[in-house]
């Protein structure tokens, strides 16, 4: 358990340092995980149901806040200007995780995506219960003996999720 938390960890922290890297490429906001959700002024929301990293700015100047629900895409929701004369907009990072399969059915990852986190238990964005593992194929089913034969919720209904990234 305490490797695949390790390698969430990692993976975690990778992705925050990479969005850092590819923006100083001149990647596209897009293509780094970004998207956005309000111009200056408007209203930021949240579709996932938890909390999301949002930032406010411009031109690669912003301010950063973790989100659960709506924001005011303003100076004053985020504690500053980081580019004053500047029209700014909010974006919201895209990463989430996505439900693939109730429990006993297979959960298939997309094409696109070559190796995720994969979890197995509750709800895992909020107060769920789960166990995350690294998947490195297509498919696998959401069941115990996939996860380290392990029940994170015995006696409740379970479902797998797998790390989504933009493409």
């Amino acid at each position: 358990m305490f490797k695949s938390l390790r390698k969430a960890a990692v993976t975690a922290t990778l992705i925050l340092s990479t969005t850092v890297a590819i923006s100083a490429l001149g990647i596209s906001d897009a293509q780094a995980g970004w998207k956005t959700c309000a111009s200056e002024l408007g209203n930021c929301k949240s579709t996932q149901g938890w909390t999301q990293k949002v930032r406010f700015g411009a031109g690669g100047q912003y301010l950063y806040k973790n989100v659960d629900g709506n924001i005011q895409c303003t100076r004053a929701k985020f504690g500053g200007d980081p580019k004053p004369h500047t029209r700014k907009h909010c974006q919201i990072w895209q990463y989430s995780w996505k439900r693939c399969a109730g429990e006993l059915q297979n959960c298939n990852i997309p094409k696109k995506i070559s190796g995720t986190h994969v979890r197995f238990g509750t709800t895992p964005h909020k107060k769920g219960k789960y166990i995350t593992q690294f998947v490195d194929r297509k498919s696998i089913n959401c069941s115990r003996p996939n996860f380290e034969h392990r029940d994170p919720t015995p006696g409740k209904r379970k479902a797998c999720w797998f790390w989504n990234t933009p493409h």
